[in-house]
């Protein structure tokens, strides 16, 4: 069996297995588990002396996200300019195509990123923008960041 289909077995099996075993039922298996002491700050909600871990990793997503843009529409623009000046250079056009398309891959990753991040908050959270998108709610209103 290739790499390939090893790895899409892995996947399929631990999408099942989320999906197949409540959050029950994982808890009795596992049971609680005691935040160490240096991360209570991090795991606690936002405004309560605490970070928010959520919070956080949205914030390091989003901001990861706008890096990749930023590059990727960054080698658009430099493959562009190296086309135009190539003069026809069969090799240049090659090393052009070749960043456009790696361009595009990143793209898809960045897709692939997002989307695999909305599947686990579905599964983890039961809502796909939860990770993404936390709500925090403070004393009166709730609060949308």
């Amino acid at each position: 069996m290739n790499i390939r289909k090893r790895v899409s077995l892995a996947l399929l099996l631990l999408v099942t297995f989320f999906v197949a075993t409540p959050t029950v039922a994982l808890a009795q298996v596992f049971g609680e588990v005691e935040a160490p002491p240096g991360v209570a700050e991090y795991n606690a909600p936002l405004g309560e002396d605490g970070i928010g871990i959520i919070v956080f990793m949205s914030t390091l997503i989003r901001i990861a996200t706008i890096v990749a843009g930023i590059i990727v529409f960054v080698n658009f623009i430099l493959a562009g300019y190296k086309y135009i000046s190539s003069d026809g250079n069969a090799k240049v056009n090659e090393e052009v195509r070749n960043q456009l398309t790696y361009s595009v891959i990143g793209l898809l990753i960045i897709v692939a990123s997002y989307t695999i991040i909305a599947i686990i908050s579905l599964l983890l959270f039961g809502k796909a923008d939860f990770i993404l998108n936390p709500t925090i709610t403070g004393p009166s209103t709730p609060q949308v960041i």
